[in-house]
Formats: C-alpha cells, sequence, structure tokens
C-alpha cells in the first residue's frame, strides 16, 4: 500500500479523535536515563537524539510517519470503533497505533546503541543490575512471611 495515501492531518485527527492516555516516549528506556549528562552530544540529549531519530528510521522501508499513514488507511483499522467500550477501556484502535510507536521507538533506540558504544554498555549494565535484582528476589524460595516466622 503507498503511504501517501493519508496526509498527515489524517494521521493527528486519528490520533487524536481515540480517546486514550496517550503515553508520551518514557525518559527512561532499557534502563538507561536518556536525559543523563553522560549521554549528551553536542549539546543534545540522548533523547533528543532518539525522538530524531525516530522521524528519520525506517522499518521496511518506511518511516514512522508513513506506518502511520499506511495503518490509518488501512480497512481494517477504519473497521474499528474509536471510541471507548462501555466499561471505559480504550478503543483497540489505540493499541494498534501504540504498537507501531513503539516498534520504532524500539529500533531508533537500538539503532543509536549500535552507533553509540557509552549507550551499548550502559544498556548492558542495565541488563546486569536487572538481572541481579530479578536473582535476589528470588531469595532460594524464601518468602518475606518465611522470614518473620
Amino acid at each position: 500500500m503507498e503511504a501517501e495515501i493519508v496526509n498527515d492531518d489524517v494521521i493527528e485527527k486519528g490520533l487524536a479523535s481515540i480517546p486514550n492516555l496517550w503515553k508520551k516516549t518514557p525518559m527512561r528506556f532499557k534502563g538507561v536515563d536518556t536525559l543523563a549528562e553522560e549521554f549528551r552530544l553536542g549539546g543534545q540529549s540522548l533523547y533528543d537524539r532518539w525522538q530524531d531519530n525516530m522521524t528519520t528510521h525506517q522499518i521496511r522501508g518506511k518511516t514512522l510517519r508513513q506506518a502511520l499513514r499506511v495503518l490509518i488507511a488501512d480497512p481494517d483499522y477504519q473497521a474499528v470503533d474509536p471510541n471507548m467500550d462501555p466499561d471505559g477501556n480504550p478503543s483497540p484502535r489505540a493499541g494498534m497505533l501504540e504498537t507501531v510507536i513503539r516498534k520504532y521507538q524500539t529500533a531508533a533506540f537500538n539503532d543509536l546503541a549500535k552507533r553509540e558504544p557509552d549507550l551499548r554498555r550502559a544498556i548492558r549494565n542495565a541488563k546486569v543490575r536487572a538481572r541481579i535484582r530479578l536473582s535476589a528476589r528470588a531469595c532460594d524460595g524464601v518468602t518475606i512471611i518465611d522470614l518473620l516466622d
């Protein structure tokens, strides 16, 4: 499907029409503080570089904007009700949009990690710290209740 079928106004209206508490891009991703001074390059934070990279990064030849255009124009997407359900749950459209956005966020961040050794090292260290925390929680099957007895 051609990405040019839907213009940017349609993307903006599509996002605005769905009742949802949109999550902004996290300041911490893969255990890394994207606003930390250690990742500043040329006065630009990692967060800013990540956002810039998200706008130009391509997956299967499409940028995020192009992928959103294609999704919003898709008949399957259009067939889904944009309103909340009677229980107050957001429309499945919100999840569809969120999935595409998160895919590009992750790909753009991974792309930066490939180019920036310090970031790659920080991600690796964050994974190690997470594994240590996870193993510490395991406590050989001992629970808080067991410790109190």
